[in-house]
């Protein structure tokens, strides 16, 4: 029974984490922004805090 309910479980999140990412995905389609631009941004603060150092 426990199998089970944590199985249920398991799905459900994956649902929804799937639901979130879609409609973030939307959004950041309808704003033009680039999904990739989060870490491409995070890459160059380090490297800057590196050059820093």
């Amino acid at each position: 029974m426990a199998a089970k309910a944590r199985e249920q479980l398991t799905n459900r999140v994956e649902d929804l984490y799937a639901e979130e990412q879609a409609r973030f995905s939307a959004a950041t389609a309808r704003l033009g922004v680039d999904e990739d631009q989060a870490g491409r941004l995070a890459t160059a603060a380090a490297a800057i805090r590196e050059e820093l150092r």
